[in-house]
C-alpha cells in the first residue's frame, strides 16, 4: 500500500522514533503514526496495514550528538560538548543544559538533528518505494543548516557613537571598556590583530598595530564604516570595520580593516556573511575598489575571499636580521 511522504507525516514519524516510552507504527490506510496499543481490531491483516517506523535507539541519539560536535566549528562549545560526551554520566541532560546557555548553538543543534533524522526517514521511505517498484526521491526539504542559522542574525551599519549590547561571559576574551561601538571595535580589533600574530613577540605586534593605525586611522574617523551583526537578543556577535577614501579623481576605494566575530559565535559563517553584505553595500555606495590586507595567520581568510573572486595583490614577509647575518655573512 503506497503513501506520500508529506512534511506532516515526516514530523509524526520523527516524533515516534524519538519517543522511548511507547512503540509506534505507521497506519498505511489512514496515513498517520499511531501507538501500538491503538491498533484496530477489525480483522485486517496487520502486516499489510501497519509497518514499523525507522529504528531509533538511545545509541543513535548519542552517535548523533557525537557527529554534531565533530561538525561544530566553534572551538569553545566544541570542547565543552566533547567533555560532556566523554563524562559518561547524565550525558543527554548535560548536553541539553549546555546548549541552553548559548541559543545560537542550541538552534544549530536542532537544525542539525532535524536534518539528520529527516534524512533517516527519507531513506526508510526510499527503501519502501523500491519494494513497490518505484524510483527513489530526494530530501523534500533540504535547506542548508548554516543559512537557517544565519537568518536569525541581523546586520546594520552603525555610527561610531552608537551604544550596543554585548555579552562575553563565555567568549574567553576580556570585555570592552564601554558599550560605545567605537570602543568595542577598537578593543576587539586589537584582540583580533593579536590573534594573527600569536608567534610574534608582543612588542613587535604592538609596533605593527600602531603602524596600521597610522595608515588607516581609528573607528571614529570620518572615513570609517562599521557593519555590525546582532544576535536575536540584540547582542553584538561580530563586526566588519572598513575605511572609504577618495582616490583623488572621484573614484572611491574601501579598505577592510577588520572582520571580527566573537569566539562563541565562530563557525557559523558570520565572517563570510559580513564580508558579502559589505560588498553589496560598497557597490551601492559607488565604491570601485575593495582592499583587504590579511595579517599574520589571518591568511586562512584568503580562501574565503578568493572564492568571491578576490585577486591576491601582496604578501608580507619577515626576516630575522640576526639569523640572516649569521647564515649569510658569518661564513667560516
Amino acid at each position: 500500500m503506497e503513501f506520500q511522504l508529506t512534511k506532516e507525516l515526516v514530523d509524526q514519524v520523527m516524533f515516534g522514533m524519538e519517543n522511548q516510552d511507547s512503540e509506534f507504527l505507521l497506519d498505511l490506510r489512514d496515513q498517520k503514526v499511531i501507538r501500538i496499543d491503538e491498533l484496530h481490531e477489525d480483522g485486517e491483516d496487520d502486516q499489510e496495514r501497519y509497518i514499523p517506523l525507522p529504528l531509533w535507539r538511545s545509541v543513535d541519539g548519542y552517535n548523533l550528538m557525537e557527529k554534531f560536535v565533530a561538525s561544530l566549528h566553534n572551538p569553545i562549545y566544541r570542547e565543552i560538548l566533547r567533555r560532556i560526551l566523554a563524562s559518561g554520566k547524565g550525558v543527554f541532560r548535560q548536553f541539553k543544559d549546555a546548549l541552553k546557555e548559548k541559543k545560537e548553538i542550541e538552534q544549530l543543534w536542532y537544525y542539525f538533528k532535524e536534518r539528520e533524522m529527516r534524512s533517516r526517514v527519507v531513506e526508510w521511505y526510499n527503501i519502501l518505494r523500491e519494494s513497490w517498484g518505484l524510483s527513489r526521491i530526494g530530501d523534500p526539504e533540504g535547506e542548508e543548516t548554516e543559512s537557517l542559522v544565519l537568518s536569525d542574525f541581523t546586520l546594520t551599519l552603525v555610527d561610531s557613537n552608537a551604544q550596543v549590547g554585548i555579552s562575553v561571559e563565555t567568549s574567553g576574551v576580556e570585555a570592552a571598556p564601554s558599550n560605545r561601538i567605537e570602543d568595542i571595535v577598537g578593543h576587539f580589533d586589537r584582540l583580533g590583530f593579536g590573534e594573527c600574530y600569536l608567534d610574534v613577540p608582543e612588542d613587535v605586534t604592538d609596533y605593527l598595530y600602531r603602524r596600521r593605525l597610522r595608515l588607516l586611522g581609528g573607528p571614529s574617523d570620518e572615513s570609517s564604516r562599521i557593519l555590525a551583526m546582532f544576535t536575536p537578543l540584540n547582542d553584538l556577535a561580530g563586526f566588519l570595520w572598513a575605511a572609504v577614501e577618495n582616490l583623488g579623481d572621484g573614484r572611491l576605494v574601501s579598505t577592510i580593516v577588520q572582520i571580527y566575530v566573537l569566539p562563541e559565535f565562530r563557525g557559523l559563517g558570520l565572517a563570510h556573511e559580513l564580508f558579502t553584505h559589505y560588498c553589496r553595500d560598497a557597490y551601492e555606495d559607488k565604491v570601485e575598489l575593495l582592499l583587504f590586507e590579511l595579517h599574520g595567520s589571518s591568511e586562512f581568510l584568503s580562501a574565503m575571499i578568493e572564492r568571491e573572486g578576490a585577486r591576491r595583490m601582496s604578501q608580507m614577509y619577515e626576516i630575522n636580521i640576526t639569523r640572516w647575518y649569521r647564515e649569510n655573512v658569518e661564513i667560516v
